[in-house]
């Protein structure tokens, strides 16, 4: 009987014997060597990629925000009328480092967090925008009135009303602003993910 050659997607069948071709045997060897290599980048970059400490402040057990080491972070002491903006140099239990300065959490009393984005919405811009909006209705109204229909200005009760109610909301909007995480009872400073 003589040879049988089965031609199979990169083998060759010969007298029951399997022999693997070339190319397949070089690709085979190209995957296990990627693998390898990714295994190994995975392994080394796992230390780096492990829990880093966090600053966090917390509103009633849930994270509203987050700082990391070399972020910025304004805050004021308690008893203090100044903030302090500087970037954070380590985090631990119960106290962070900016520079050689040693912060404990119970020292801090509100958190700057006008640049951080946070769950819920701005109350601040809000009220900036009401106040905005209250005083430019006025202006339009006094530019339509003298200037398209050529008439002189008597303000109509709608539009102080309206404009009125408007600066008045955003002022208290203003006065009630929540671009400053008080901490207290119910809104704590934490030391999060240490290693």
């Amino acid at each position: 009987m003589g040879f049988l050659k089965i031609h199979l997607i990169g083998f060759i069948k010969s007298n029951c014997q399997v022999v693997v071709h070339p190319i397949i045997h070089s690709y085979g060897l190209y995957l296990r060597v990627k693998f390898i290599f990714i295994g190994i980048i995975f392994i080394l970059g796992w230390g780096s990629l492990s829990a880093q400490p966090q600053l966090a402040l917390l509103k009633k057990d849930h994270v509203v925000n987050r700082f990391k080491e070399g972020e910025y972070i304004r805050f004021q002491r308690k008893g203090s009328n100044e903030f302090i903006r500087a970037v954070i140099t380590g985090i631990h239990p119960g106290y962070f480092m900016l520079g050689e300065d040693t912060i404990y959490h119970y020292q801090v009393d509100r958190v700057d967090v006008k640049n951080k984005s946070i769950q819920g919405f701005k109350v601040a811009s809000i009220g900036k925008a009401l106040i905005l909006a209250g005083v430019s209705l006025v202006a339009i109204d006094v530019f339509n009135t003298l200037v398209i229909r050529d008439t002189s200005y008597e303000m109509e009760k709608g539009v102080a009303t309206a404009s009125v109610g408007m600066v008045i909301a955003g002022g208290l909007l203003q006065i009630f602003n929540n671009n400053y995480f008080k901490i207290g009872r119910k809104r704590k400073l934490a030391s999060l993910n240490l290693r």
